[in-house]
C-alpha cells in the first residue's frame, strides 16, 4: 500500500478550491432565493388581481339588453324562407313557433 505524501501548497490549493465551490454554491443559493421571492410575489399580485376582478364582476349592476333591437335587422325574405323550410321539414324552430 502506498501512502501518498502530500505537501502544504497541496493543502493549501485543494482548500481554497473547495472554499471557491463553497462560496459559489452560496451565492447560486442567494440567487434562486431572490427568484423563488419574485416569483412568490407575481403569485400573491396575480391572486390579488383576480380576486378584485371577481369582485367587481359581481358587485357590477346588470346590463339591460333590448331583445327587441337584436333582431330589427333581420331580412324579412330570410325569415319568410327559414318558416318554409321548417314548414316543409316538419320542424319548427324556438323563435318561430313563437311568432306563428
Amino acid at each position: 500500500m502506498w501512502i501518498k505524501r502530500v505537501d502544504y501548497d497541496d493543502l493549501r490549493e485543494r482548500a481554497m478550491k473547495a472554499e471557491m465551490r463553497i462560496e459559489w454554491h452560496a451565492a447560486l443559493e442567494l440567487k434562486l432565493r431572490g427568484r423563488v421571492a419574485e416569483l412568490e410575489a407575481g403569485i400573491l399580485k396575480a391572486n390579488d388581481e383576480a380576486h378584485s376582478a371577481r369582485k367587481e364582476t359581481v358587485n357590477r349592476p346588470a346590463t339591460p339588453v333590448n331583445l327587441e333591437a337584436l333582431f330589427d335587422d333581420e331580412d324579412p325574405e330570410l325569415v319568410e324562407q327559414d318558416r318554409r323550410r321548417a314548414a316543409a321539414e316538419g320542424t319548427t324552430d324556438g323563435l318561430l313557433a313563437l311568432d306563428e
